[in-house]
């Protein structure tokens, strides 16, 4: 989740969702299972936490924060 606000908020280096994934390397070789603590798909915990760091930003912008 920190990977995912750096990214989004602080840098503004991610647009998009899929953007996000080829900067984490996340989704790409299907070891989840082994890889991800909860042993299940990352797919969507990244999806809740571009969402969350999208908004995050739209709120900072809206009242001039960043």
């Amino acid at each position: 989740m920190k990977d995912v606000l750096e990214l989004i908020v602080e840098k503004q280096e991610v647009k998009t969702f899929q953007e996000l994934v080829e900067a984490t390397g996340a989704m790409k070789s299907c070891r989840c299972k082994t890889q991800n603590p909860s042993g299940k798909c990352c797919k969507e915990v990244l999806e809740d936490a571009f969402n969350y760091a999208v908004g995050l930003l739209s709120d900072s912008s809206d009242k001039n924060i960043l």
